[in-house]
C-alpha cells in the first residue's frame, strides 16, 4: 500500500522535474536568441541593459544546471559507492578471514571457546618471550669520573629565585637568551 503511494509520488516528481527542465530549456533558448539579436543591434544603450540582463539570466540557469549535476553525482556516489570501495572491502574481509582463529587444539582437544583460545595464545607468547637468562652480565668500568653525592643531588633540586635573577641580570642586553632570537632589549 505504502509502496504504491511512494511510486505515485515519485512519478509526480518526475513529471514536475521534466516540466521544470523543459521550461528552463525554453527560457535559456529564448535568452540566447535575445542575446544574438542584441549583439546584432548593439547600437542603443537600452539594448546593452537587455544584453546584461540576458547574460545574467543565462549564467543563473547554468548555475542551476551545474548544481543539479553535482547533486546527481552525489546521489550516484552514495548509492553505488567508489569504484575501488568494493575491492578494498573484499581485501579487508579476506584478510580478516585469514587472520581469524576459529579454534585451537589444547591438550589434544579441539577448543572453540574464544576465552580459552585467547588464554592459550597469551600463555604461548608469554612463554616464548620470557627472559631465559636471569643473571645478565654487568658492565664494570674502572677509573670513571663520577660526581660526588652532593653534586649529584644538586642536579635535581629546584632553582631558587636568586639563581634565576642572577642569570637573567648577567645576560647582556644585546644577546639572545634562547633559540627564539629575542634579546633582552626587545623583552
Amino acid at each position: 500500500m505504502i509502496m504504491k503511494k511512494f511510486r505515485a509520488i515519485r512519478e509526480g516528481i518526475k513529471k514536475w522535474k521534466k516540466s521544470v527542465l523543459a521550461k528552463e530549456g525554453d527560457t535559456e533558448r529564448g535568452l540566447k536568441e535575445d542575446l544574438e539579436k542584441v549583439d546584432e543591434l548593439s547600437e542603443i544603450n537600452e539594448e546593452e541593459w537587455i544584453k546584461t540582463e540576458c547574460l545574467k539570466d543565462v549564467k543563473e540557469l547554468e548555475g542551476y544546471r551545474i548544481k543539479d549535476i553535482k547533486q546527481r553525482a552525489r546521489i550516484k556516489w552514495d548509492l553505488e559507492g567508489d569504484e575501488s570501495l568494493a575491492f578494498f572491502h573484499g581485501y579487508i574481509n579476506s584478510r580478516r578471514a585469514c587472520n581469524n582463529i576459529p579454534g585451537l587444539m589444547i591438550d589434544g582437544v579441539w577448543t572453540t571457546r574464544p576465552s580459552m583460545v585467547k588464554k592459550e595464545i597469551m600463555g604461548f607468547y608469554m612463554n616464548t618471550f620470557k627472559e631465559k637468562i636471569k643473571d645478565k652480565p654487568k658492565l664494570t668500568c674502572y677509573n670513571l669520573k663520577r660526581l660526588a653525592s652532593e653534586e649529584a643531588a644538586s642536579l635535581i633540586i629546584h632553582f631558587s629565585s636568586e639563581e634565576i635573577k642572577s642569570v637573567v641580570f648577567e645576560c647582556g642586553a644585546d644577546k639572545s637568551p634562547g633559540s627564539g632570537g629575542f634579546n633582552f632589549k626587545f623583552i
